[in-house]
């Protein structure tokens, strides 16, 4: 539903056109899940002050004159209401502080632990270019994953699906190969799987209300670039594990400009990383939170949600095209580096 704003008769504002769209669309809601869930057990949302409103627009009705002010009153007192009762009914019977415990969790890497030990899992399969079989293989890593750090609550784990995008980059100069028949393909090269990763949710009733498709597309956003540092950090500690190996071993010059591009990149993906977690979503989070536990409208809920969702993309610099990319690039770079200490005779 949407509003037409040409088609309003020029006494009815925009503004007491969205609060009526608001109720609409929540009546509707109801409706439709009335309709289509055997399980549904809610009561209409009006039910309890439907006549106390009929009577109200009624006794409006009978003014020789449309009265602006007075229709907006009783619109209000209905749209208060119907935000009231959607508060109760996400908030405290759907239980939105432990959905959102549940998305930080899983989107937002609160639960360092599992990503520790999937990262560890899908590293074979990742690593490479991804297959129509890999999507299959990493959600059971993942699975497996959470067993290791012991997360029980298998029904959990099925609202959350990895994906797998296979992204083609063509490059510059595109490369020919003529067969022997003498017949020519062109290839085109592919990102490898930790490149195409992407995580999906399935949200139930009432809930979808508030993380609609786009705001789950928005989180995978955040999701994708949050992932990317953690690998990036924990390929620069296990670098810094085997040097330290070695590092009793007579150092020569270049071998210490290794340490120290080792040590660099250490401190920025470290600080990068604390800032993320710390000065962005922790910060962000309290003030969600704290405006949810504040009021009793579910509106100012949804504003608040999109307000943290909004704080994140920017904070983190995902809406910043030219940072993000300079930011990918030095996280690639990092992660070059550490496959190259791996690979070398003399990781020093």
């Amino acid at each position: 539903f949407g509003i037409q704003a040409n088609l309003l008769p020029g006494y009815i504002p925009i503004r007491v056109a969205s609060k009526i769209l608001f109720v609409g669309e929540s009546v509707q809601m109801f409706e439709n899940e009335k309709q289509t869930s055997k399980n549904y057990s809610s009561e209409p949302i009006l039910k309890n002050r439907i006549d106390e409103f009929t009577k109200d627009l009624h006794e409006l009705s009978k003014r020789e004159e449309f009265n602006l002010m007075a229709f907006e009153k009783i619109i209000d007192k209905i749209r208060t209401y119907v935000a009231e009762h959607l508060w109760v009914l996400i908030v405290e019977e759907s239980d939105l502080r432990n959905q959102l415990k549940i998305i930080k969790d899983f989107f937002l890497l609160g639960r360092g632990e599992l990503y520790l030990a999937f990262i560890d899992q899908a590293q074979h399969l990742l690593s490479s270019t991804a297959t129509s079989t890999t999507q299959h293989d990493i959600n059971l890593a993942f699975q497996q994953a959470s067993r290791n750090v012991l997360m029980q609550d298998e029904s959990l784990l099925q609202t959350f699906t990895l994906t797998i995008t296979l992204t083609f980059i063509l490059p510059r100069l595109q490369t020919v190969f003529v067969s022997e028949s003498g017949s020519t393909e062109s290839s085109s090269a592919v990102e490898s799987g930790w490149n195409c990763l992407g995580l999906q949710h399935s949200v139930q009733w009432p809930l979808h209300i508030l993380f609609t498709p786009a705001m789950l597309e928005r989180y995978d956003r955040v999701f994708r670039f949050l992932l990317a540092v953690k690998r990036a950090q924990l390929d620069i500690q296990s670098c810094w594990t085997l040097q330290m190996v070695h590092k009793e071993k007579p150092t020569q010059k270049e071998e210490m400009a290794k340490l120290q591009l080792r040590t660099h990149m250490g401190f920025l993906v470290d600080n990068l990383q604390y800032y993320l977690q710390v000065d962005v979503i922790e910060s962000q989070y309290g003030i969600l939170l704290d405006k949810i536990n504040s009021t009793r409208d579910f509106e100012a809920v949804k504003v608040a949600h999109e307000n943290f969702l909004s704080a994140l993309l920017a904070q983190s610099f995902v809406h910043m095209k030219s940072v993000s990319h300079c930011l990918r690039e030095i996280l690639d770079q990092c992660t070059s580096y550490c496959r190259l200490i791996h690979n070398s005779s003399t990781p020093l």
